[in-house]
């Protein structure tokens, strides 16, 4: 059986799948029809990549050399979908990678055994890498370097706020329990005092402290740091 047949007739299934799992249906034997979803998928599935992979076919969780083989189709297609004005290769980059991080959990690998698991998850991991090599020379890597060096203090907690290295940070001995630990660690850091740095720091992680000196408060600063981070690649969520 050919690749796009393999795939064509998984689709059916899925299909079944979804009707029996998420919609109202007049299917007689329920249990006895997901059993058979079940070793269809584990059975076809594996196939499937096997084939794809010999016949370069692209899929959801197809080889990652056939994934490469069509980006530059895919991505024309995709601007030809949308406004080619509004919507770019990053657009196009963003979108991939959230599918990616889908196919890689879907529900049906946990029916495939070990080893089918494992080579579509590395797949998966490959392709990721490759749109975010593809994502760091289309915003920094073609770009001169933007220095941030010279952002205040206030701006730098910040940053170090919305990459989560002060929630990791809290996490270790002794800043799970000390702030001012907190304060002289990141002095050596960034450069700034330590005092001024706690009196960012206190108010950031203490509720219980006045929260004037609360960096979060600067709502200017939170989203230009955001955006920055989104630019670079860096995923907020």
């Amino acid at each position: 059986m050919k690749s796009q047949e393999l795939y064509s007739e998984i689709n059916l299934i899925l299909n079944d799948y979804d009707t029996l799992m998420y919609q109202e249906n007049t299917f007689s034997e329920p249990e006895k029809l997901l059993n058979s979803i079940k070793e269809n998928l584990q059975h076809l599935i594996p196939i499937l990549f096997k084939t794809g992979k010999k016949e370069n076919f692209y899929w959801d969780n197809c080889t990652f050399l056939t994934y490469k083989k069509y980006y530059k189709k895919r991505l024309k297609d995709f601007l030809n979908e949308y406004d080619n004005e509004n919507y770019n290769e990053l657009d196009f980059i963003k979108r991939e990678k959230k599918l990616i991080k889908g196919y890689s959990k879907v529900f049906y690998l946990h029916y495939l055994d070990y080893e089918t698991q494992n080579i579509i998850r590395k797949s998966c991991t490959k392709k990721i890498t490759f749109l975010e090599e593809k994502q760091f020379k289309l915003t920094v890597g073609s770009q001169e370097l933007l220095d941030l060096s010279e952002d205040n203090v206030a701006v730098k907690v910040l940053y170090f706020h919305e990459l989560g290295l002060l929630n990791y940070l809290r996490t270790k001995t002794p800043f799970n329990t000390s702030i001012n630990s907190l304060a002289i660690a990141l002095s050596g850091l960034t450069g700034a005092k330590t005092t001024t740095l706690q009196s960012y720091l206190n108010p950031l992680l203490n509720l219980e402290v006045d929260s004037k000196n609360n960096p979060l408060n600067n709502k200017k600063n939170l989203l230009r740091i955001r955006k920055r981070l989104s630019e670079l690649g860096f995923d907020l969520h």
